[in-house]
């Protein structure tokens, strides 16, 4: 059962895409709305995203990336479609919407890993500041454990 997403009146989204630009292993897709995207294709295997709701990026950080890691992928492709953009490595595929920017990673044979469901989105503080959401559509089989403390079941799923 496919069911739409609730949004809420103050979540804010991604725009249109209006172009993207690429240096190296990293395209920034540029929105109407001012928001920036940056794809970083790290492996064939791993895809990092970073988004900058007001324009710009803070400096780069993650405890998730050793500070010595060096990307290492053979090739990259980036095709342009009507709705959206692929980012292409020699195991997954990537589909980047040109409208709202939602994402869905593939494997070789074209099944979902990944995706969106409402996506990136985010809500402004009346004094400024934003609270940054993610949501995703969980696939059949998929579990969630820890994701933080916890005092319960640590499969989020059930």
């Amino acid at each position: 059962m496919n069911k739409e997403p609730v949004v809420h009146a103050r979540e804010l989204f991604p725009g249109q895409v209006l172009s993207l630009s690429r240096q190296n292993h990293v395209i920034t897709f540029h929105c109407d709305n001012g928001l920036l995207l940056q794809v970083h294709v790290l492996t064939d295997d791993i895809i990092r995203f970073r988004f900058g709701p007001e324009g710009y990026f803070l400096p780069d950080f993650s405890y998730a990336i050793d500070p010595k890691f060096q990307p290492s992928v053979e090739k990259i492709s980036v095709l342009e479609r009507k709705n959206f953009f692929i980012i292409k490595t020699a195991h997954l595929e990537c589909r980047i919407t040109r409208h709202g920017l939602h994402t869905t990673i593939l494997d070789q044979k074209g099944r979902v890993m990944l995706q969106d469901d409402k996506g990136f989105h985010w809500e402004e503080y009346e004094h400024g500041g934003a609270i940054v959401m993610m949501s995703k559509k969980a696939q059949d089989g998929e579990h969630y454990f820890g994701l933080g403390d916890k005092t319960c079941n640590l499969n989020l799923r059930g």
